[in-house]
């Protein structure tokens, strides 16, 4: 069956599953066909440019965070150790030229280290995830959550480089530039989140693109309960951690 076609069926479906190891120019030309027929089928082909670059810039983010866990692996680095962290780093950019990066790519394939994308829409509302299957280091985590706080309240990306640029890992500007990105959608900053689940051992990274004017989107629905309970946010997220709430991005 051709691509086109596997595209038509899984429009149809309204649900997509893309199982990938490393993104190549002919994968980022895919990924560009899908996003068009799913954006198409949305009746929001206007959001073209922003999604499109979104969702290739966490492809990216996954595909180099299981590079580098693999590269961590194979020099026997604990990255939990900060010395052998900082030198995994370094080893880690090395690999990013186009010839290690070839190095390595039957190496993701034997030890099936791939990342997914997983898009799912109704009437009312777009979800795109890109999921890894390994929680963030805690290191990691720290970091990524630095540059959330830091671009929510900048309007271009030449504004955060030049406040918060840090060449210590890639990924960070990314983010911010997925997030500002977001905001000059249309959209709320919060409609893109990265979530780390050490129990299932997962990261999703999650772009909610409400396609109807009346959605409420998780967080709102979270601070409504929150302001209907009277609690803090920190007893919600237990809950929901303990899996006795939750806030479906479809309901």
């Amino acid at each position: 069956m051709d691509f086109e076609r596997r595209i038509q069926e899984s429009v149809a479906r309204k649900k997509i599953l893309i199982k990938s190891y490393l993104l190549r120019e002919e994968g980022e030309e895919k990924l560009e066909r899908i996003i068009h027929a799913v954006l198409r089928s949305c009746g929001r082909e206007d959001l073209m440019g922003p999604i499109y670059a979104c969702m290739r810039e966490l492809v990216q983010n996954a595909a180099k965070a299981n590079l580098k866990r693999v590269v961590f692996e194979e020099q026997g680095l604990n990255p939990f150790d900060e010395d052998q962290y900082r030198f995994g780093l370094e080893a880690f950019r090395k690999s990013l030229a186009s010839k290690r990066i070839q190095h390595y790519r039957p190496i993701l394939h034997a030890r099936d280290v791939p990342f997914y994308v997983k898009i799912r829409w109704d009437g009312r509302v777009l979800l795109l995830n890109v999921e890894n299957y390994f929680a963030m280091l805690t290191v990691e985590e720290k970091r990524i959550r630095e540059k959330f706080i830091h671009s929510h309240n900048m309007d271009n990306l030449y504004e955060f480089f030049m406040t918060y640029g840090d060449s210590t890992e890639g990924a960070g500007m990314g983010i911010a530039m997925v997030q500002i990105l977001m905001k000059q959608a249309g959209f709320d900053a919060h409609n893109f989140t990265i979530f780390s689940d050490p129990i299932r051992n997962r990261t999703s990274a999650r772009l909610v693109v409400p396609l109807v004017k009346d959605y409420s989107e998780p967080r709102v629905r979270f601070a409504e309960e929150m302001k209907r309970r009277g609690v803090e946010a920190s007893v919600l997220r237990k809950e929901i951690q303990e899996g006795k709430l939750d806030f479906p991005v479809f309901y």
